[in-house]
Order: C-alpha cells, then structure tokens, then sequence
C-alpha cells in the first residue's frame, strides 16, 4: 500500500471513531457496503475481554465464563433466575436513531435441557409518557443444548425513557449462556419521513366501519366503549377462531413497518383466565396462509386491555387480514380504538430481488439416513426417541424409527432454513410407513414458521393420508418461502388432537426438498388464437394465479377470466352493508391490464351467501333445519330478503357494470329429483321464484342506470351443472320460458359442463341447441373432464396416474370441441374452471387426498394429449372399449304382500347376491329376489349387517339399500324419465330418485343377521309381459363402525359407482311367467360372497333426494293409517296362490307368521 494511501487510511478510521457513540468503544465496529448504503456495525459482544461489556442482570446473575463460548474463547452465563423474565440485559438508549432499522442477531444456550422450551429476544421499548411494551424481535423453540442463532430487524419512532434488549426462556426460570452479539444498522433514518396513522377504528358513527364477522356477525353496541361511547361487540362464537376481522391488503404497503395497537374487553370473567389475541391472516400469492400473532395478552379480569405490535409485509398479499380473538375459547368480548400507523416508509422490492437458486443447491435437503446418523434430525418436544434402524428402508439399507411419541405433534424436525431461498416453492417429500403392529393413522406433513417472533403450524405442508404398517406410503406437497421467515423446521406427525396423549410409531426416509425451477412456456399456438373465429377461451382463477407461470399462462393462452371464489356474494359482501372489494378490484385491474374480459360469478346462489342475508329483522334466522321458523312473518321476511338481493345487485353492479362482460345472475337452483324442479333453498323458502326474477330485473336496472358508461357486451346468464342431463334441462328450459313470457330479462344460459371421461358429449350439444330455440345465447362456464367416472379408483399422487386416463381425457376434449366448432354460431365463450392440473376443485373429491387431471395442461404448465385433440380442427377420436356383458337374472311372476317377511310366494324366486365391490372389499352383502306382475316389479333383499347405524345426514351414508331400475334398458350414461334410484335405509326411511316417487312401496324388518327391505316398483313407463328385459341393480350401503361414514358399498353388477346418475352398467332382470316344472327350488339361506378388488365410491351432488318419513321407538312404521300388511292391488291370479289351501296348511301358516312376527320386527312404507 503506498504510504499516502495509508496516511488517508488512518485518518479515516480516526474519524469513524470519534463518531461513535458513547460506551461503545468495548465492542467493535464496521461497514458493510449494500447497495446505495453501507450497512453498518454499531456494537458487536463477545465478552473476550472478561467483562459484561455493559450487559447487566434483571434479577439475574451474570458472570463471563470460559468454559462455553459460541466464538472466541468467552460467553455471558445466566443464572439465579427465579421467574422467566430474570434475564441478561442491555440499554439501548441514545443509541438507535430514530426512523433508522437495525439488524439485531445474537446466540443462544441452554445449560440443560429437558424438553423443548421457546428462546426469546426482545426489547422493552417504552415511549415517552407511554406505559412499556415487551416487544419479542425472535424465538426459536429447541429441546437441546446447543447454540442457537436469534435474529430479527427494529425500528424506533419516537423518543424513548426506556429502550432495553434482553434474551430470556419463555416462563422457564433455566440456566442459560449469551455470545456473539451484533445490532447492524441496515437502514438509514429518513428525515423527511413523519408516522403516519392511516386508519383508525372507534365506531362512534355506529357502524362496524369496515370490520366484518369470521363465522359471527359484529355489532356495534353503545355504552360500553374504550374511548367514547362506542364499541364492537362480538357474540354467538361456537368456535375459537370466530372473530371480527378488517381486510386490510391495501392499506399496507410492501417495505413498510406499521405499529399495529387496538383494545379488547372480555364481556364477562371465569375462573380461568383468557388469553386476549391480535392477530394477521397472512397469504402470500400461491401460498399457504399464516395465522400470526402480534400480540397477546393473559388476563383474569374483564377491563379493557391494550393490544400493540409491530407489522410488515415484503411482497404482495393474496390475502392480510387483521382479526381479535380469545384463545382456545368461545367468550363474547367487545373491540374498540384500533388504531394502524406507518412508522417506517415503504422500500422498493421486485421479481429482481429474488435470488437465482444455483443448480448445486436446488435440493436444500435430503436424508436418507445411509451413514447410520439421523443427518439433523432431532426431538421435537423431547421425550420422542429416534433410532436409525435396518429394520425396514423404502430405499437403501436404513431409515429413521420415531418412537415413544406422548402426543398427536410429537416427532423429528429438520431445520434447513439456511440452505433455502426466498420467493422460491419447494417441492417437500417424505417416505413414511408405521411401525409392526401400529393401527392405519393418518400422517402429514407440517412447518412450524416463524414471522414477526410469531410461529405458525397451520396450515400443513402435505393433509393427512391414511398410512400403515404393510407399505411405504409418499408424502408429498409444496412450500412456499417468504422473505419474513426467520425460522422454520418440518415434522411429520398426526392431526392435532390436543387430547392425545400417545402417538403410533412410525418410520421415515428419503426426505427431501427440492426448490421447483419454472421452465419457460411452451412455444405453441396460444388456445385464443384457435378459436378466435368461434368463441372466447377463459379460465378460473383465484388471486395468485394472476402472478407467476400462472399469470403467464394466463396471458398468453386466455382472453377471460372468471373469479373461482373471490367474487361470491359471502366473499363480496360478509357482514350487511360492508363491502370488501380489495380482491376483485385487483382482479379487474389485472384483466384490464393484460387484456382480459371478465365473466362475473356470482350474484345470487344459495351457497356461499353470507348468514345474515337470511336473519330476518330481530336477528333471528328465517329457515331453521330446512322449514320456515315464522310463517307469520313470511311476506315481512320475503320483501327484507328480496331487498337484500337488490341491495346487493345494485352495489356489486354499480361498481363493475363497466368492465363485465358477461353475468352469472343466478346460480343452481334446479334440482330434478324436487318435484316441482326448484332447489328448496333459504331463497326459495323465503320468496318461491321471486327471487330469481328479482335478481335478474335489479341486474338489469343496475346496468340501465350506468347509462353510456356500461359494458357494451354486458349479458344475463343463468348458470347451472349437469344442463346435459335431458330432466334437469327441461326443468331450465320451461323456468327460462316462463321468464321470458313474464318479460324478465335473460339473455344466456351458462353451462357449467363438469364432465367424466364417460360422458355423453351428444348431449352437451344437445341441450345448446335447446337453448337456442328460446333465442338464447350459450356460454360454457366451468369445464373440467375427470379421470374419474366415480369413486371406485384413487390416485394419489399425479405421478400415478396411468397415460391411459390422460388419453381417455384427450378423447374427451377432443370429441368436444369437435362438437363446440359446429355449434360455435350458438357459443360466445368456453371456460375452464382452472388454467393447469395443479390446481382443480376437484382433486380430493370424492376420496380424500386423490388427485385428479381434468384439464389440457398438466401440473407443470405443459401441454397434455388432450391440448393437441382440441386444437385438431381434424380429430376423430377412436372407439371407446366396449361395455361387459352385463349380470342377467330371471324374474317370475309373482305378487307378494309388501310386510318384510319372506312370505311363500318367494320361494318359487332366484336368489343372486351382491358381490360387485364398489367401495372397500368387505362389508354388509345382500341376497336378493326379484318377482314382476302387470304392474310392479317386487325386490326382496335379506342384508347382512353386524352393526346398524343411521347416524349420517347424508342418506347413501346410512345402512340402506339402493334399488336402481331402467325401464326401457337403453343403458344410457344419464336419466332418462324411465330411470329411478330407490333407497331404503333399515328404519324404512325412503329417499328416491328418478320416477316412481307417488307409487313406491316398501317395508323393512331387523334380523339377527342384519335387515330385510321389501319394496314394490311401479314400471310406468313399460307394460310389463314375458320376455320383457329391464336394466336392473341393487347397491348395500354400509356404516361399518357406526361413525357416519360409509365404509363399504357392494353392487350386484356395476363397479362404477355411478348408478345414481347412469344405467350404462345396470345388470338385466328377464321377465318370465313361471319356473320350469323341473327348477331347483332356491334356497333361503343367503350365499356369502368372498372378498373383492377395492373400489371406492361416493356419490356427488345429484345424489340428494327426497326423503321419506319418520323412525319410531319401536322401528315399526307405517305411511297410511292401517294400512300394515296391505298387499298392492293385483292384477293377475298367481298360479301358486291357486294351489288348494286346506285347513291343516292354514293352521300350519298361521303358526309361522306368528313365530316369524316375534322374532323380527317389521317396518312398512307404502
């Protein structure tokens, strides 16, 4: 160095020193150069000099000690602690600058450890005139002994009387050691910039201002109020999390620190104390949300209690919202004089600040256990023992035995924060089986996150998935990482179950996390392009998918869009005339700016409607368990509802009416299986049809009434599923006639065209063409096509799925748009209900944790088969496999009294059992009879049952029966008018889908063995005579363990699960007179089928019916005063009812009823 360089040098540093303030000179100082600033070094503390440096005791003895140090040779030891806050601490006044920020980190030891205990940095910053606040910077939770790094970021903005740093263990009074200590300045105090408050809360004008319910409705009470006369009161909460909440994504902005403060009151006081919470619901876009705490206070008493904290977001929110609760209790409390201050100014960050992840380090994790260590693995909670075993590996020779679990959380964690990027998802995977004889648990995979000194564990990385002691099953998800987390580690565990005292033993390996590296899109044609001639192409998106590959994908293959949820009435307007538009305005902001026209969804539609749009003017719900509460109010509660509906039109249309294309008015309110068509809504209770005619006049006037400044292509659709199947579309049809007669303006129907690789595209075109007849325009609204025809295949991972469902897929779309291009002159616009496999409402449908792969992009953004069909103006999709031959069974003629007894005229029937698994592989079997005459056809199934249960809402859900008949037997993948679903639970209770719903009759009785359901059929549709062939199948439902849940369901001939909704796979019952002279005679004693192939099933929506009667005490039952016993008018004299009846056999019969009575006892239902 030449020597003038070295004079400058010195001098230089000469001035750094004079400048410091004060005290300092102990500890050392530096710069670092970042960008414009140079962060610098204020104070350092190693204690290599022997002494505290200036640290001194709260209620604590220090003492410097060579005997640990985290660098060099010395660290600070603490101990004499008496109470959790005796600790180590330094004054900080005079040296942190107002508006500056500073980088705090310091390290941590425990002396000893016994279980897991949090370790916590924190300041006591107390402002002039103010009462002091405990201001946690970091924690870390560790079971062990060994050092542990805190750091984190603070900013003052006032002048302080008290500013104190200090380490302490959460409510532990442990020994433990301090070192390596620094406070880094990080950025400049900006003189120019003044704390800002921009917003506060004090309810004096008497409304919420803003604020709405989480579950619950707030209300602004008066006399009871912080400051004022005013305060929020919240009630009714049945559970932990219900509790007022603001939204508060746009008053925040990225790089600014607010100070959050606000004042809660318990309304009243038990014995046990209440712990007061202010909190953030924290998304980021594609993320997950975060619950985190800012403060929280413990009290006894019930007076008002200030609440304040320290908030900051570093990148844009999907979701931020501010919510006061009471932990893990339901009390009432009150909220008031909240208030939000920017106390730091934002700073610019951008897709630039996330950093490239090099190649060598993409996989920021991998254990696979192999060098005989558990490679980082440690205890979560302490008393859990890991053991790298050769007992069992899904890969190599080893993996990792967690034992001796005392709770549902209890496990191994792994920390590799360190090695992980901001801004980047990481693909998180784990192999896990349970130990030898532990019973099939569910595991998952969970965080623990640390944002702002909060740790969040919900929601998990991976859902729970069944796992057992005979394989190896995968768990795998994806992670998002933000820029605020200052510490995170994974586990595997159970669901949270906080009474859970034991946990199962289980093994783990190969896990692994691996930063997902987006490719560039696909160069290919665009689907907007191809079909520029014919009609739009949209998607479904939410929030985070405008972002990303998602918002690429969407840019370039897209020109609508349409909200999934964000623009739902309960989303749009939560609590009675607070309105949150933050979403959908940032949604209609992205499609104007990339191009996009907008599909609104929805107005009106009885789910996802906020509660209080049907509590009539006391508060009081209008609908109580599916029956008006007060039908003395009724006209009064009709014109409030319908009010409410104009209200709402209004708001949301006067808003958007500019920038909408196209209006989802009214949503699903046909139901084919209700006789009159219309769904039995709140809606309807409440107003009939009005209401859907009121939605439409208020949309239209709202529009009227924007004048010039209208969309110029805006449109009225009503919006269904399932428009293909011919009963519900003519239900549409005559309901959209009527309002055309009656003048209500509609000018569209939107079809929502969620198919199955089996369904009837002839029948989509179909009903378009119907439609059109009214002068109706069409819009395809929600297309996916699942790989699923029901519920008797699960893939539980993408990776599973066979390339034949992707090709039966590709045929679908294929054949579809092959279809949409001739009909296009009667099309304006075709949208999937998603951009790309990844995200679908319809993975876990059906059966949990399945995915599925419903549209022409995978889960990685690319291209599919069925992209390439649709595109095809030439595509000609091949033969789809033929059908198996179905089951056929003979049915003779023949009528029996409908009274659950296995009466004689029985005994001339077949007897075939149901031994189709459907879903599980055992369970509740039937033998079952069949006999026909003139009118009816007759059903008599003996079930096998061990344990009875009817506990379920859901009817299929229950031990039952399902009859299922196909008159004209065309085997049609939908209902025809010909077609019925008849189920019958054990208690006779009767649900029926389908025709027949006047004429059905039934009985039931309970068994030894389980129950018998006899039921009588009427064929309206047919004249029944020999040699007639009618589709036929029966289906066991069964409860196994009496929880509510099916567990098995066994059909006589068809796997699918789809009976509910198609008869392409019914078996055939042939209809002849009378047995051959020569016939074995059946016999009565059910045949027991062995065990089958699992397939699982579930049915969807359609399958909600109308519901039969009452069970009594006795479970004895009848639907017509005296009419036990009865037989069903008869039309023909059966031949064995001709045979001569002396009076022996008469005594004889008589004897056997009476025995057979007592010994079973009878339900009947005609």
């Amino acid at each position: 160095m030449k020597r003038r360089h070295v004079k400058l040098f010195f001098i230089q540093l000469l001035v750094i020193l004079l400048v410091l303030p004060p005290g300092i000179m102990t500890a050392q100082s530096s710069v670092e150069a970042i960008g414009s600033f140079e962060r610098e070094i204020i104070a350092e503390y190693h204690f290599d000099d022997g002494t505290t440096q200036g640290w001194f005791g709260r209620e604590a003895n220090l003492e410097v000690v060579d005997n640990e140090a985290h660098s060099g040779e010395y660290s600070l030891f603490v101990d004499g602690r008496t109470e959790g806050w005796n600790s180590p601490a330094l004054d900080l006044q005079g040296m942190l600058e107002i508006g500056a920020t500073y980088e705090i980190a310091g390290y941590m030891k425990r002396a000893e450890a016994t279980s897991e205990e949090k370790l916590v940095m924190a300041m006591i910053d107390q402002s002039v005139g103010e009462d002091a606040q405990y201001n946690w910077i970091n924690s870390r939770e560790t079971s062990q002994t060994d050092w542990v790094e805190l750091r984190g970021e603070y900013t003052i903005t006032d002048e302080k009387e008290d500013l104190v740093l200090y380490f302490e263990i959460e409510n532990n009074t442990e020994n433990f050691y301090i070192d390596s200590i620094s406070i880094t300045k990080i950025s400049p105090a900006d003189d120019s910039f003044v704390p800002e408050i921009v917003a506060e809360f004090d309810f004096e004008d008497g409304t919420t201002q803003g604020w709405f319910g989480r579950g619950i409705t707030p209300k602004v009470v008066q006399g009871n109020g912080q400051s004022g006369e005013h305060s929020i009161f919240v009630e009714g909460r049945t559970e932990n999390w219900h509790s007022p909440a603001l939204n508060v994504r746009e008053l925040f902005e990225i790089g600014a620190t607010y100070e959050i403060t606000g004042h809660m009151k318990r309304a009243t006081t038990t014995e046990e104390d209440g712990n007061l919470v202010m909190a953030m619901i924290d998304q980021s876009i594609g993320g997950d949300a975060n619950y985190n705490w800012i403060d929280n206070k413990r009290v006894t008493h019930d007076n008002w209690v200030a609440l304040s904290g320290e908030y900051s977001i570093t990148e844009e929110k999907g979701e931020l919202t501010l919510y006061f609760e009471i932990e893990g209790n339901t009390e009432d409390f009150y909220i008031n004089t909240i208030t939000i201050t920017m106390i730091s100014p934002p700073t610019e960050t951008g897709d630039d600040d996330i950093i490239d992840v090099p190649v060598e380090e993409r996989v920021a994790a991998f254990t696979d256990f192999e060098d005989g260590t558990t490679q980082g693995w440690e205890p979560r909670e302490g008393p859990e023992e890991l053991t790298v075993t050769t007992d069992t590996a899904k890969n190599g020779e080893r993996s990792l035995l967690i034992s001796n679990r005392q709770g549902s959380f209890h496990s191994a964690k792994l920390d590799f924060l360190d090695h992980m990027y901001a801004g980047h998802t990481y693909d998180i995977s784990v192999w896990v089986k349970l130990a030898p004889g532990e019973t099939p648990t569910s595991l998952q995979i969970s965080r623990a996150e640390t944002i702002s000194g909060s740790t969040n564990y919900y929601p998990p990385v991976i859902n729970p998935t069944e796992v057992t002691a005979d394989e190896w099953v995968l768990l795998q998800g994806t992670y998002t990482l933000t820029g605020n987390v200052s510490d995170l580690y994974f586990y595997v565990e159970e669901p949270y179950d906080e009474n859970q005292e034991t946990g199962v033993s289980f093994y783990i390996d190969d896990f692994k996390a691996e930063v997902r590296v987006p490719d560039e899109l696909e160069d290919i044609a665009p689907l907007k392009d191809v079909f520029a001639d014919h009609f739009d192409i949209g998607a479904a998106v939410e929030p985070r998918h405008t972002a990303g590959q998602h918002g690429k994908m969407l840019e370039k293959h897209y020109n609508m869009l349409v909200a999934e949820n964000i623009m739902k009435p309960e989303s749009i307007q939560p609590t009675e005339g607070e309105f949150n538009w933050v979403n959908a305005d940032a949604m209609f902001d992205y499609a104007e700016e990339n191009g996009l026209k907008v599909r609104f969804h929805t107005l009106v539609w009885h789910s996802q409607s906020p509660s209080w749009m049907f509590l009539d003017a006391n508060g009081d719900p209008m609908v109580v368990d599916g029956v008006v509460a007060d039908p003395d109010n009724l006209e009064a509660n009709k014109a409030l509802l319908l009010q409410r509906i104009e209200d709402h039109v209004h708001a949301v249309v006067g808003r958007y009416g500019d920038r909408v294309d196209s209006w989802d008015v009214v949503n699903e309110v046909i139901v084919p299986t209700e006789e009159d068509g219309f769904r039995k809504s709140e809606y309807y209770l409440i107003t009939g049809t009005e209401f859907i005619h009121k939605a439409f006049e208020a949309t239209a006037e709202a529009l009227a009434a924007l004048g010039d400044d209208v969309h110029p292509n805006a449109k009225l659709y009503y919006n269904d599923y399932n428009t293909h199947n011919p009963q519900k579309r003519e239900f549409i049809y005559e309901m959209v006639k009527e309002m055309q007669n009656e003048g209500i303006p509609i000018d569209g129907i939107g079809h929502q065209t969620h198919l199955n690789i089996n369904s009837s595209i002839e029948l989509v075109i179909a009903s378009i063409e119907r439609f059109t007849e009214l002068g109706l325009d069409n819009q395809i609204t929600e297309l996916d096509i699942s790989i699923y025809t029901g519920n008797n295949e699960a893939f539980f991972s993408y990776a599973d799925i066979p390339a034949s469902k992707h090709e039966e897929v590709a045929m679908a779309y294929g054949e579809l748009f092959k279809q949409l291009r001739g009909v296009s002159d009667q099309v304006s616009s075709v949208v999937f209900w998603g951009i790309a496999d990844d995200h679908t409402w319809l993975h876990g449908r059906g059966v949990a944790n399945r995915v599925d792969a419903p549209f022409v992009f995978d889960q990685d953004l690319k291209a599919k088969e069925a992209y390439y069909t649709v595109i095809d103006d030439n595509y000609v999709a091949p033969e789809r496999p033929s059908i198996p031959e179905p089951k056929s069974e003979i049915a003779y003629y023949g009528t029996p009294t409908i009274n659950g007894e296995l009466d004689d005229i029985w005994q001339i029937a077949t007897v075939f059992e149901t031994d189709t698994w459907v879903e599980g592989e055992s369970g509740s079997t039937a033998s079952v009879r069949a006999l026909w005459d003139d009118e009816y056809l007759y059903v008599f199934a003996e079930v096998t049952d061990s344990q009875l249960s009817n506990v379920s809402n859901n009817e299929w859900e229950q031990d039952s029966v399902e009859i299922f008949v196909d008159q004209n037997n065309e085997k049609t993948n939908y209902y025809q008018l010909d077609d019925g679903q008849f189920r019958v639970n054990f208690e006779n209770e009767v649900s029926i889908n389908g025709f027949g719903s006047d004429t059905f009759r039934s009985a039931t009785a309970i068994t030894e063995e389980g129950y018998i359901v006899e039921a009588a059929i009427k064929l309206e549709a047919i004249e029944p005579v020999e040699g007639t062939v009618i589709g036929f199948d029966i289906q066991v439902n069964n409860d196994e363990n009496g929880d509510g849940v099916r567990n098995s369901v066994v059909t006589w001939n068809d796997p699918t699960g789809e009976s509910y909704q198609s008869t392409s796979q019914f078996g055939e019952l042939q209809f002849v007179l009378e047995p051959e002279t020569d016939q074995e005679k059946p016999v009565d004693d059910p045949l027991k089928p062995g065990d089958q192939e699992r397939k699982p099933s579930t049915p969807g929506e359609e399958d909600s019916l109308v519901i039969g009667g009452e069970g009594g005490s006795e479970r004895q039952h009848e639907t017509e005063e005296g009419s036990k016993g009865d037989e069903l008018p008869r039309t023909a004299t059966n031949n064995y009812n001709m045979i001569a009846l002396g009076s022996l056999l008469l005594l004889l019969g008589t004897t056997i009823l009476i025995v057979f009575r007592r010994k079973n006892k009878v339900t009947i239902r005609e």
